[in-house]
């Protein structure tokens, strides 16, 4: 691999918490560090302990934290690795009205539907001259169509609907594959913003020199 660190999220169910841990695991160079979050007592995130446990017995916790850390140095990864399964294209649904733009929003969700709506709102509400690349991952139809809905009124948009769970870093890269706007903002789907937000941002990576 050529990875030095490499963070995997939780969130997930037993079967695509190993399946991003088997998937992503052999990307670390031999020295490298995985950190995987949302490792607790909570009955939520007992698909993800149970997961890391069975791969990574001499896994270590972080004091006074959900993450879990695997040096690759000096631990194994316990079975041997899945063959991914092959990635299907996501369904796709657009409203383009420009051959250039200025802002390009990438959105990436994973269920939690109604949040991404709110998210989607409120860039509705406060930009200008932007794009939202929303992508979803493995999403139901039912939650798709809810954040369809919510991009309805945006002044551009693609809708990205991946049939199968990529995880967060396979999911957000399906939309900046696509990107072409002079600025991107990638953003969680359970934030909101405020008004003439990417001009703030823009900006401030101006005046640091970008």
């Amino acid at each position: 691999g050529s990875v030095d660190l490499l963070f995997v999220d939780g969130a997930r169910d037993y079967a695509h918490a190993k399946r991003d841990m088997i998937q992503y695991f052999p990307k670390l160079k031999e020295s490298g560090i995985l950190l995987g979050h949302d490792y607790t007592s909570q009955k939520i995130h007992q698909d993800v302990v149970r997961a890391a446990n069975e791969l990574f017995p001499n896994l270590k916790v972080l004091k006074n934290s959900r993450v879990y850390l695997v040096d690759r140095k000096t631990t194994s990864m316990v079975g041997a690795p899945a063959k991914p399964a092959a990635i299907r294209k996501p369904e796709v649904t657009r409203k383009e009205i420009r051959t250039e733009r200025k802002y390009d929003v990438v959105i990436p969700y994973f269920h939690l539907q109604k949040i991404t709506s709110e998210c989607i709102q409120s860039i509705i509400k406060h930009s200008k001259n932007y794009r939202i690349i929303a992508t979803a991952d493995g999403s139901t139809p039912t939650e798709a169509r809810v954040v369809a809905a919510a991009l309805k009124p945006a002044e551009e948009f693609i809708h990205l609907v991946n049939p199968q769970n990529l995880g967060f870093p396979g999911n957000t890269n399906r939309g900046l594959r696509i990107i072409d706007a002079k600025y991107v903002a990638v953003i969680n789907n359970d934030l909101t913003v405020r008004e003439n937000w990417l001009e703030a941002l823009e900006k401030e990576y101006l005046k640091r020199g970008g």
